[in-house]
């Protein structure tokens, strides 16, 4: 009777996991690489939790990746309109993300620029740092994308190693990072720059 439990929840987790099939490889060649050793179960066990992290790092690389190619030129944002009338598994096979969230959802996830009232658009950091991607692993611990914007800022403040700096800093620090950045995203940093004096 076990058995079959453990196989209707393993049905289930291919469902509604579409990349159940890559984690399985990837913990098979966890479990091959473990088995020389000669504690070959904690081995596993430590290998699986602390590079599950890592791979599901390379889900959200992907899901960025592919929100990129959609992206209104310079400005982090996918039209809505587009995000809906492509098919994720398309471009990310085996993804976790299925892109059926409701505007309202969207809305409420905070990930939704409405300024235009034309062109709803998603806005790409905030739904990929979504509280509704983290993959929740315990009652205490949930596994979610990294947020690469604490990478950037330790490494502007590892620049600047000054707790201000002025519109022109920062203007050039974000061209060096990032060479395409639109002029009216510059602008718009120069405001709030200049609005917090």
């Amino acid at each position: 009777q076990k058995s079959e439990r453990i196989k209707h929840y393993l049905g289930v987790a291919q469902r509604v996991y579409p990349a159940w099939t890559e984690t399985l490889k990837w913990v098979q060649e966890l479990k091959q690489a473990a088995q020389s050793e000669r504690n070959a179960l904690q081995v596993l066990v430590e290998d699986f939790v602390f590079g599950y992290p890592h791979f599901f790092g390379n889900q959200c690389s992907s899901l960025r990746d592919w929100l990129l190619k959609f992206e209104h030129p310079g400005t982090g944002h996918v039209p809505l309109s587009k995000l809906r009338n492509t098919s994720s598994a398309d471009y990310i096979p085996n993804s976790i993300w299925q892109f059926s969230e409701s505007d309202e959802e969207l809305r409420a996830m905070g990930v939704l620029a409405e300024s235009d009232e034309k062109l709803s658009a998603v806005i790409i950091p905030n739904y990929i740092l979504a509280d509704s991607n983290c993959l929740p692993s315990s009652q205490v611990v949930s596994i979610c994308c990294r947020s690469e914007c604490d990478d950037l800022l330790t490494g502007l403040e590892g620049q600047l190693r000054n707790p201000t700096a002025s519109a022109q800093q920062l203007s050039d620090w974000t061209r060096a990072v990032s060479p395409n950045v639109s002029q009216e995203l510059l602008e718009k940093l120069e405001d709030i720059v200049n609005s917090h004096g």
